[in-house]
């Protein structure tokens, strides 16, 4: 058997970028990974290429693990906060009548959670950045996009 290659300088900051960031492409550029007048096009390819690499997806396990530890956040935390707000939505309160949009966004909370919703800006695309992670970012005092 052969020994796996360790990860490259520019391959963990490219990781610890995108976990940063949830933004594939920004954390390519910035891990200066692309030639000088590369396309928009290369870039989100490159950046795609990298987040498929067992290597750097491993990494980026890692680190989301260790910021979850960090800030003792849980996914199944957040997804019970997610259900109560459902629930709260569907009855209403003394104060509100029940919101079906409140409903529906904390459905979508949930499915983000688990990965099942993928959210899309500006041609700089969010892969795998669940709203656990964004939750751990905002702990750590880190900007959200």
């Amino acid at each position: 058997m052969t020994a796996k290659k360790p990860l490259s300088a520019r391959h963990d900051a490219f990781a610890r970028l995108y976990v940063e960031t949830g933004i594939a492409s920004k954390a390519y550029r910035e891990a200066r990974i692309p030639r000088k007048g590369s396309s928009e096009k290369s870039i989100h390819e490159g950046a795609s290429h990298l987040l498929a690499n067992p290597q750097v997806k491993a990494r980026i396990a890692e680190l989301r693990a260790k910021a979850a530890e960090d800030t003792g956040y849980t996914l199944a935390e957040a997804l019970k906060e997610y259900e109560e707000a459902r629930v709260l939505a569907m009855k209403g309160t003394k104060d509100a009548k029940p919101s079906a949009s409140a409903a529906v966004a904390a459905v979508t909370g949930k499915a983000k959670l688990f990965g099942l919703v993928v959210e899309k800006t500006d041609n700089e695309t969010r892969l795998g950045l669940s709203a656990e992670m964004r939750s751990v970012m905002k702990a750590m005092g880190r900007e959200v996009f």
